[in-house]
Parts: structure tokens; C-alpha cells; sequence
């Protein structure tokens, strides 16, 4: 394992998106039990999202599925990196594919 970045019980928020679905109002709720990752995310324009993949400390290798409020189903992959900022918060780095496009997402955790 990497640098033993965790991403059990964290919170993120997409702060950038270029091409997605997603917008800066989606959070995106993780757990994580050894290398494994999920999480569950939704806003205004997706009714529920789950990623699910593998993380080694420092990136991920994810798959996601979505519906949107439109009723649309989404899949595609997800491959994240995943950073320390100063003050002890995650950013990620994430690029994706799905079936409708392509694209780079940044999320920064939420501090609760």
C-alpha cells in the first residue's frame, strides 16, 4: 500500500467538472474496507450514483453506474488520484469514461 491515505468515512465535493453529469452540489459518501472503495453520491441532476473499486493509497481504479433525474442510466470508469492538502483534507483528481463521454472531475473533501 501507498502513502495510507484513507477514504473510510470521508466526504468529497466535486469542485470541478469538465463533460459530466455531476455538479459542484454532488457530494460523494466513501467507505473503505482494506483496498476496497465505494461510495454512494446524488444532486440535483443525479437521482443515485455508486462507485465501487479498488484504491492503493494514492489511486483508484473504479467503476461507477448512475441514474440520472432524467431517468438515464450511466456506466463507466473511473481512475482517481488522490492527494493530501496542508490542512490534512483529500483532493482527487479523477478521470473518467462513460457510456455518453469523457472527461476530469476534481473533488476536495468536506470537513464535517
Amino acid at each position: 500500500m501507498g502513502s495510507q491515505i484513507s477514504l473510510h468515512e470521508r466526504t468529497l465535493r466535486a469542485v470541478e467538472n469538465a463533460d459530466g453529469d455531476v455538479g459542484t452540489e454532488t457530494l460523494w459518501h466513501f467507505q473503505q474496507v482494506g483496498d476496497m472503495i465505494t461510495a454512494e453520491y446524488e444532486d440535483q441532476n443525479i437521482a443515485d450514483g455508486h462507485l465501487m473499486g479498488v484504491f492503493d493509497g494514492d489511486t483508484w481504479d473504479a467503476r461507477y453506474y448512475q441514474v440520472t433525474e432524467d431517468g438515464e442510466t450511466v456506466t463507466g470508469r473511473s481512475e482517481g488520484t488522490v492527494e493530501e492538502l496542508p490542512d490534512g483534507r483529500l483532493v482527487v483528481e479523477e478521470h473518467w469514461e462513460s457510456t455518453d463521454g469523457q472527461g476530469t472531475t476534481v473533488l476536495e473533501e468536506v470537513l464535517r
